[in-house]
């Protein structure tokens, strides 16, 4: 009996240990981190064409670690991670509790990998849990497709070239609300070599791509602009340029509207087809036969009315003398309201209340009291110069003039044989645009600027 009583009592306390052991609370649960996911770049700015996400898959450090944190006790646990290799999630064993989980990698102003931060918190309640991180950053991105490109800079530092997906690349920090200058992006070309640059602000996760643009054709005139991200609202293309003419001139181009001008007055002694054009420097030669001149120092080229109407094209090839239309297009855009632009008159009053001669004038070669804050912002760079005539067998030129005010021609090409002789001018001391008729009692020359086809 004595034997039965002890077996029972064996049984009664391993029963009570397995029930006991069954109802006991876990201590230990396995955490598994499966991920960070970045705010996608391209869909923050309020500034956006269109919600598109960048396709650029992220350039990251090879290595970081998670500080996790035990809010009631403050132990603090660390868990190294690969932050481009989630294939097989980092984890880690803690007791059960509430926890705060933080992950920074850190960046100077500019990186070639991205920086980010994540900060969040969860609780461990189960043995074992998958647990997705929001992180964010500070950062936006700037890329540059190799093509047409020797080397990128980005404010002097250099964007580093992926060779998977042929880009150059680099993270910039946003840029302060206090920052009134942006940064400025440095590409060089390799077509003449020269250094295409862009001034923008960097938005926080947006991505800014460039290409370098070259136009099919023989003229050499290359621009910077967005490529296919297109994620702004405005687009990033560069403003300056050159093209070259047939005599091997080169000239600095301009944007302006929809338009590209030269930057400076045409100096071409060839026509596009490479014919050479006579060149007169004495009295006793017909302006009409003769298709260029120079001013009595040799300094500025001026030419007749002759060039206007041959065929051959003393402009680069695919560019063409900028006519009375395409001044109009210039002059609108300069804010020059419409009744304006077809008015014929003497002194320089078209636009004046919007400076629009101002606009036209590089400050450096005009008296310092024309400039202003407005001075040159077409980028036509308009400089001093003069004009010639021909009154009797004499040559004369407008010398009381000359560092005083600017002429260029801007003939009006209609359906008749005939080609309206108009020219534009523009006055130290006041501030619109003159258009005017050349006189028919006289042989006039003007320099030319060129304008794009």
């Amino acid at each position: 009996m004595k034997k039965q009583f002890i077996l029972f009592a064996m049984l009664i306390a391993v029963a009570t240990g397995c029930v006991q052991e069954g109802t006991e609370t876990p201590s230990m649960g396995s955490v598994s981190i499966t991920g960070i996911n970045i705010a996608p770049f391209g869909s923050s700015s309020p500034n956006q064409r269109q919600a598109v996400t960048s396709e650029w898959e992220h350039i990251f450090p090879d290595s970081a670690a998670f500080i996790i944190t035990n809010e009631e006790t403050g132990q603090e646990y660390i868990l190294g991670y690969d932050p481009n290799d989630f294939s097989t999630p980092p984890q880690i064993q803690l007791p059960m509790g509430s926890y705060t989980i933080l992950t920074q990698v850190e960046g100077t102003d500019m990186e070639y990998f991205l920086p980010y931060e994540v900060w969040s918190d969860f609780e461990v309640s189960s043995t074992s849990q998958d647990i997705a991180l929001e992180g964010h950053t500070y950062f936006g991105l700037v890329t540059v497709k190799k093509d047409h490109v020797l080397s990128a800079k980005l404010d002097g530092t250099d964007l580093v070239l992926d060779p998977e997906t042929n880009t150059y690349y680099i993270y910039a920090w946003e840029n302060d609300f206090q920052d009134i200058t942006g940064r400025t992006l440095e590409v060089q070309e390799d077509f003449t070599q020269q250094t295409l640059r862009k001034h923008f602000f960097i938005n926080s996760r947006d991505h800014y791509h460039f290409n370098v643009l070259v136009p099919q054709g023989e003229v050499n005139f290359i621009e910077l602009a967005l490529g296919e991200f297109r994620l702004m609202e405005y687009d990033f293309d560069l403003q300056h340029g050159t093209v070259t003419d047939a005599s091997g001139h080169t000239y600095t181009t301009v944007k302006i509207g929809d338009q590209y001008w030269m930057a400076q007055d045409l100096r071409s002694t060839q026509f596009c087809n490479g014919d050479s054009i006579t060149i007169g420097y004495s009295s006793g030669l017909d302006m009409n036969e003769d298709s260029y001149l120079r001013t009595l120092n040799g300094e500025y080229p001026l030419y007749s009315a002759a060039v206007l109407s041959d065929e051959r094209n003393i402009c680069p090839c695919g560019w063409h003398i900028s006519t009375d239309q395409d001044w109009k297009a210039l002059e609108s855009e300069l804010g020059i309201t419409a009744p304006e632009l077809d008015a014929f008159e003497y002194g320089s009053t078209r636009g004046a209340d919007v400076f629009a001669g101002t606009q036209l004038k590089d400050p450096y070669t005009w008296p310092l009291d024309t400039a202003s804050s407005l001075a040159n912002a077409s980028g036509l760079s308009a400089i001093r110069g003069t004009y010639m005539y021909m009154e009797g067998d004499y040559f004369q030129s407008d010398w009381p003039n000359e560092h005083y005010m600017a002429y260029f021609w801007s003939p009006n090409y209609s359906d008749s044989i005939d080609v309206q002789k108009i020219y534009r001018n523009i006055n130290g001391d006041i501030h619109g645009i003159t258009r005017r008729m050349a006189p028919e009692n006289g042989e006039y020359g003007y320099p030319i600027r060129c304008v794009k086809d």
